[in-house]
């Protein structure tokens, strides 16, 4: 067999198997060549043993897509990504002694399709297990031969799992980039202040064509309606955690409406209360989610210096604080690092064994939380760092440790927020300062894009609407 048809087989039927054992916490699969499998959470509602029954699983529908290929389609061999296939793949091949199943232990991003828009989509959406058909070559191999696309998928998906954002910036380029470059004669008429009629012709795009941004709120706006659909898919990171030190538990009620409230870019953050039960001492019930006065970016979020300060907040110990971000990170930002060591440096009341820094990452159609606290080297390097980038000199992985997060509907949460004016200042950040003072009280927030956070902009619409209106005339006095 040669190695382009080797290839061929091994994008047909390999990434199924992968992306159920790395990403069973989003309970879907999808495969490379031209097959995409979604099972619903219902079909492993009550069960155990998770891992090894997705392996089963897996190992089941591949046996399925495989019979459903005519003869000539099927593969000579299947390549696995994880030797623990292996056995589950060879009872459901019984019936195909021809085809070779290999093991292996390779490690290739396939985990970094769950990010393309199109499936994550499609499995949110989806309330049956349903298997549907793609073609993520594209139109690839009438070109170059199976292997060169399976070469060319690799380095797309590692782009996307190293920098999701600047990834999709390459592969779908800014299309007035290339019309920029042909000059195309434009004429138009028009007058000039003394009332003459001219005719100018232009072969530059001056004035012609409309500045997009990434930070445009209508488009955000409307996508925030949507964040609803993703607290039926929240996922706790639960991987390299210390079995020693601290448990938390959040209440989903005020997890719900934190994700509900945010925005799919820009952070927003909170800070974190609550108690320990009285027969367990090593367990922090996450009660109270105080709302500062904040604005943000993609990258940081902007508080007060000022904690809040409340009689409600004086039977809780502060644990923290969470924040979102629009993708989820393979490890603690050394912004959020230095953030919250300056905040240890600064506040008395917070224990660095027992305040944490909880993530709430926007993956494709859910949400995923992690929960870090600083090591006491970590927590020397951020209390000195000046360096506000994102990959600043001395910055380690041992600065930090995951800690366990647990969810419950065992007990309710609520939100103090600020007794005069919004928490979201990102549409009036002038208004905003770090040393402004703050009170805070009993409430419910309202959403991002709610209307008390933007008044400009209902400033602006009423501008639009008076601007047709015809002004009566006034008499000159100097004449």
């Amino acid at each position: 067999m040669g190695r382009s048809s080797a290839i061929k087989s091994f994008g047909l039927l390999m990434i199924p198997m992968c992306i159920v054992l790395q990403s069973i916490r989003h309970l879907k699969e999808i495969s490379p060549r031209n097959q995409s499998m979604v099972i619903h959470t219902s079909v492993w509602a009550g069960q155990k043993r998770l891992g090894q029954l997705a392996k089963w699983k897996t190992a089941e529908e591949v046996a399925a897509l495989v019979r459903s290929l005519p003869v000539e389609e099927q593969p000579k061999q299947i390549i696995v990504t994880r030797k623990g296939m292996l056995d589950p793949l060879e009872v459901h091949l019984l019936d195909f002694p021809n085809i070779v199943i290999k093991g292996s232990e390779l490690q290739l991003p396939f985990q970094a399709c769950l990010k393309i828009e199109k499936f994550g989509d499609l499995i949110l959406k989806a309330t049956e297990p349903q298997m549907v058909l793609f073609n993520i070559y594209d139109d690839w191999l009438k070109s170059i031969s199976s292997y060169t696309a399976f070469s060319r998928l690799i380095l797309i998906l590692r782009a996307l799992h190293v920098n999701n954002e600047k990834a999709k910036m390459l592969l779908k380029p800014d299309k007035t980039a290339k019309e920029a470059s042909q000059l195309t004669a434009v004429t138009t008429r028009t007058t000039n202040v003394h009332g003459d009629e001219l005719i100018v012709t232009t072969t530059s795009p001056y004035e012609q064509s409309a500045f997009g941004s990434k930070t445009d709120w209508r488009v955000r706006a409307i996508s925030a309606t949507n964040l609803y659909l993703r607290v039926n898919h929240i996922y706790v990171n639960s991987e390299d955690i210390k079995e020693t030190g601290y448990t938390y538990i959040m209440p989903k009620n005020i997890l719900k409406k934190f994700i509900c409230i945010a925005d799919l870019r820009t952070q927003i953050a909170g800070y974190l209360y609550g108690i320990s039960p009285p027969d367990n001492p090593q367990v922090k019930e996450i009660r109270c989610i105080a709302m500062p006065p904040q604005w943000g970016t993609h990258q940081q979020v902007h508080l007060p210096s000022a904690l809040p300060d409340h009689d409600f907040l004086n039977d809780l110990e502060p644990l923290g604080w969470m924040h979102t971000q629009p993708n989820e990170l393979p490890q603690l930002s050394p912004q959020d690092l230095t953030s919250h060591a300056k905040i240890l440096e600064n506040t008395k009341q917070w224990d660095g064994e027992k305040c944490i820094i909880l993530t709430c990452s926007f993956t494709p159609g859910s949400c995923s939380l992690t929960a870090y606290k600083l090591t006491p080297s970590g927590y020397e390097w951020g209390r000195v760092n000046k360096d506000t980038g994102s990959n600043p000199h001395g910055y380690l992985p041992t600065h930090y440790e995951k800690v366990q997060m647990l969810l419950s509907d065992r007990f309710l949460g609520f939100y103090m927020i600020p007794d005069t004016g919004p928490w979201n200042y990102n549409f009036m950040g002038v208004k905003h300062t770090p040393s402004m003072k703050y009170g805070i009280k009993l409430g419910t927030p309202r959403e991002y894009y709610h209307e008390d956070h933007r008044p400009t902009h209902y400033l602006e619409f009423s501008n639009l609407e008076e601007g047709d209106t015809v002004e009566g005339d006034r008499d000159d006095t100097f004449t």
